[in-house]
């Protein structure tokens, strides 16, 4: 006596088998099962495997290009806008690095700048709420945004009112003030040209800066438009503001 029994559900085969379990012709229907078992097509799989490697590479090299193109501004433009407030807002004139910029304007940036990254530091005021800076730290601001820096002797006579230099302490004072006299930067535009980056900034005074919803800045209020160079020193690899024309 014998039953019929199914060893694949699959292929739907069926092997006659007793009912000690021994197969009649197990070699039989191993070949038969063997037949309708379909192989992997290893050509084709490493078809697609290269070609997802391209696909990959592709995409890659664009997203390369796209960033190279579009140089630095993937930062941001506020980025920059930081970068360079300093300087706007003492609003320079035009200077290169043939013709370098006014004393009165490098210091007074960089004093700006120390300021900026000092102001909320407590200990770094005195009893009269003003913010001390040392030469030290107006030196290393300086060199930041100009690649460059200056002497005591530069100091002499220098007054630009929201501080003070104590040639005897050799500090720099800060008085509290609000900067609404100042322009402020507004980068519309950043773009590579050779190992520099070029800024288009518009100049706006803080009172006209901001629509009365505080979304953003008024392009209409833009007072002036300058173009902003800024180089990378070849040893630190910082960028430095090089001309503005």
């Amino acid at each position: 006596m014998y039953k019929y029994e199914r060893i694949n559900r699959r292929c739907n085969l069926i092997c006659v088998r007793s009912f000690l379990g021994r197969s009649e012709n197990d070699g039989f229907f191993r070949k038969i099962y063997c037949k309708h078992i379909k192989k992997p097509n290893v050509n084709a799989v490493k078809f697609l495997l290269v070609c997802l490697i391209l696909i990959a590479s592709i995409v890659a090299v664009s997203i390369a290009l796209s960033a190279a193109e579009k140089g630095d501004n993937a930062l941001g433009l506020s980025d920059y806008d930081n970068f360079i407030w300093p300087v706007v807002m003492q609003n320079p004139e035009s200077f290169d690095e043939n013709s370098p910029a006014e004393t009165n304007t490098v210091v007074s940036a960089s004093v700006w700048k120390a300021a900026m990254e000092k102001k909320d530091d407590k200990s770094k005021f005195n009893e009269e709420q003003e913010l001390v800076l040392s030469f030290d730290e107006v030196q290393e601001a300086c060199q930041s945004l100009f690649d460059r820096t200056f002497q005591k002797a530069d100091l002499i006579g220098i007054d630009e009112g929201f501080f003070e230099y104590d040639e005897n302490k050799n500090c720099f004072f800060v008085k509290s003030v609000s900067g609404v006299d100042n322009y402020i930067p507004h980068t519309v535009n950043a773009y590579r040209k050779d190992d520099d980056i070029i800024l288009k900034v518009g100049y706006v005074m803080p009172s006209e800066s901001f629509e009365p919803g505080m979304s953003g800045i008024l392009e209409n209020n833009i007072s002036k438009y300058k173009i902003y160079h800024l180089k990378t020193d070849e040893t630190t690899g910082r960028k430095y503001v090089s001309a503005v024309e």
